[in-house]
């Protein structure tokens, strides 16, 4: 696919997200005030997010030169196709079986597995993976539970 192409569609699919941040952060309670209002900061995002993708949209759509003939190949489609399902199970996981750190663990732990050190052994893939991902899962507990006072 030709990288201009691939760009204005990825710039098209940030546009539709702000959008649709933007509708439910509106269907939020309104507070008193508007600056405690949970829907505030959500649109912020969004409408520097569309701005942002407009900006960029109209760029794209007025660049000339040689970069429209360029071609944008993903290096590693498998690579990419594994985290997106790796991402989608660890939501899945939270959301349906209320394992927020169970999901971390896992998520984190194939990532790790997967896509770091490739050329070393199996073994040694094995052990980091497990050692990363109890880290990084008591290190989220500990800033979530403990710290910031959020249950999961």
């Amino acid at each position: 696919m030709k990288k201009r192409t691939l760009s204005i569609i990825s710039e098209l699919l940030f546009i539709l997200i702000g959008v649709f941040f933007v509708v439910n952060a509106l269907a939020l309670k309104p507070a008193k005030n508007y600056y405690e209002s949970p829907a505030l900061y959500p649109l912020l995002v969004s409408a520097a997010l569309i701005i942002t993708s407009c900006v960029a949209l109209i760029k794209d759509m007025v660049k000339k030169g040689p970069e429209r003939t360029e071609i944008f190949d993903i290096p590693n489609p498998k690579g990419l196709l594994a985290a997106i399902v790796i991402l989608v199970v660890m939501k899945l996981i939270w959301q349906y079986l209320d394992m927020f750190y169970l999901a971390i663990f896992l998520g984190v732990w194939a990532m790790l597995f997967l896509f770091h050190d490739i050329d070393k052994t199996k073994k040694q893939r094995l052990i980091f993976a497990t050692a990363g991902s109890v880290v990084f899962t008591a290190a989220a507990w500990l800033i979530f539970t403990m710290i910031l006072s959020i249950k999961f």
